[in-house]
């Protein structure tokens, strides 16, 4: 069986500032904060041994090479006016096909927002901390539940739907458990701190689209919907070519319960940015709640030309096909996922279904 590879990114800089140990080595030097990261970085490699790792600093600050080892771990430093948090994202759309898993560790909003966006794990500071689990497939913030065992069937689209997203990483849901859990509400980058950080933004500038969008993001982190898609609207007023705000928008939407406004933003984002795998796999989950399975496979065959190598996009054309009543093409689409990922337990459960009916 091949021995899944996975990436680990850390946000340096952000990452040291959260952490008090790092934080403290700042007033000596930025070596000794970068040295100390390192330390903590390779600490967690030893543990989790399928990880490569990397961190990524801003680069204005320092001396080093663009790509050098500190302590052993290795580090980029950004070049050409370009921040650590473009850079991350830079890696993750280049490299994602590589990888079985990436996990990024953030407590940036505009990473965060972006990393679910793509479909990928965000984790906060304390997950490289010894007192995490620390284990590869939970995150040390994670209250998310596993799939359970029952037998998928039309009935039962709404359930494994959640499950699917969950898996996935994209639930609103699931991310709103995560951070709540994991986030003190005292915290000095706590939604609530971060809201009225947005305030006080948006009252010096009444027309920052930034801070109406982090404000949004950080409503839609407590589940205060309204409000989410208000700030997000008004986002869209002043930036109207933001895919991402649109993106979040449906999110918000699809988590209250609006299908239709969630298509909508969904499609909206996808013709600003017609070759991002994540918004046409929101729109291919909302699509099958909604029992447009032709739409879904449309969706789902836009994500597997996007990124043929990730299992995610078979599965979901593999679901879409069969609740299409396409049940041949569904079980092909569901191989394909459990070649690429042998112990996706979704794809496994529609084989077994389609096999068995």
């Amino acid at each position: 069986m091949r021995t899944p590879r996975n990436l680990l990114l850390v946000d340096g800089y952000n990452v040291i500032h959260k952490i008090e140990d790092l934080r403290v080595r700042l007033s000596v030097s930025l070596e000794s904060a970068r040295t100390g990261l390192a330390g903590v970085v390779a600490g967690w490699r030893f543990k989790h041994p399928g990880f490569e790792c990397r961190i990524v600093f801003d680069g204005k600050d320092s001396k080093d090479e663009r790509n050098a080892s500190v302590s052993g771990v290795p580090c980029t430093f950004t070049a050409g006016g370009r921040d650590a948090d473009d850079e991350i994202l830079s890696v993750i759309k280049a490299r994602q096909e590589e990888f079985d898993e990436i996990v990024v560790v953030s407590e940036d909003n505009y990473v965060r927002n972006n990393c679910r966006a793509h479909k990928v794990r965000i984790e906060n500071s304390e997950f490289l901390l010894p007192r995490s689990s620390g284990k590869p497939g939970s995150s040390s913030s994670s209250g998310a539940s596993q799939p359970n065992e029952k037998a998928l069937g039309r009935k039962a689209v709404s359930e494994i739907n959640d499950e699917i997203r969950r898996a996935f990483g994209l639930s609103v849901a699931a991310f709103l458990i995560l951070a709540l859990s994991a986030v003190p509400a005292h915290a000095k980058n706590s939604p609530e701190t971060m809201i009225l950080k947005a305030n006080r933004e948006i009252q010096a500038d009444p027309n920052d689209a930034k801070a109406y969008y982090n404000r949004g993001s950080y409503q839609l982190e407590l589940g205060n919907l309204p409000e989410a898609v208000k700030d997000f609207t008004k986002s869209i007023e002043l930036e109207p070519k933001a895919a991402d705000t649109y993106f979040n928008r449906g999110l918000a939407m699809r988590l209250g319960k609006k299908n239709a406004e969630a298509l909508l933003d969904f499609s909206k984002a996808i013709e600003l940015y017609p070759n991002h795998a994540g918004y046409y796999f929101e729109r291919c989950n909302t699509r099958i709640v909604t029992a447009d399975y032709a739409g879904a496979v449309a969706d789902a065959e836009a994500m597997v030309r996007l990124a043929p190598k990730d299992a995610e996009g078979h599965f979901m054309l593999g679901l879409a096909q069969h609740l299409g009543g396409d049940s041949v093409k569904g079980l092909a689409a569901a191989e394909k996922a459990l070649e690429l990922k042998s112990w996706h337990k979704n794809a496994l459960r529609l084989k077994e279904e389609i096999l068995a009916a």
